[in-house]
């Protein structure tokens, strides 16, 4: 009895303090368990939804480039097909314009 009444005005027991710590970083322990998982659950959903995002990204630049090859042989087609006729200047197109007064 007499060793707790020296225990109690000079602290704790070794004993209880060895438990508390025990207990304080098994505590610790289970916090910085719970927040790496968090912390890799947040990275994979972002990372997740990256990866949904390029990969619409390169349906649509695929889509982008078939439409681009199909214009492209379109308009080679339409070359081919339709002849380009030119005219004939006129010679005297300066006088033709509103503006210039005739002398």
């Amino acid at each position: 009895m007499e060793q707790e009444k020296v225990n109690q005005i000079n602290g704790v027991s070794k004993q209880v303090y060895n438990q508390s710590y025990t207990k304080l970083m098994e505590t610790i322990r289970l916090m910085d368990q719970r927040i790496s998982s968090k912390a890799d659950d947040v990275v994979l959903t972002i990372t997740s939804a990256h990866r949904k995002e390029i990969e619409s990204l390169q349906q649509e630049v695929t889509q982008i480039n078939k439409i681009l090859e199909d214009l492209q042989e379109t308009n080679v087609q339409r070359v081919h097909t339709i002849p380009f006729k030119r005219q004939k200047r006129n010679k005297n197109w300066f006088k033709l314009l509103p503006f210039v007064q005739k002398s």
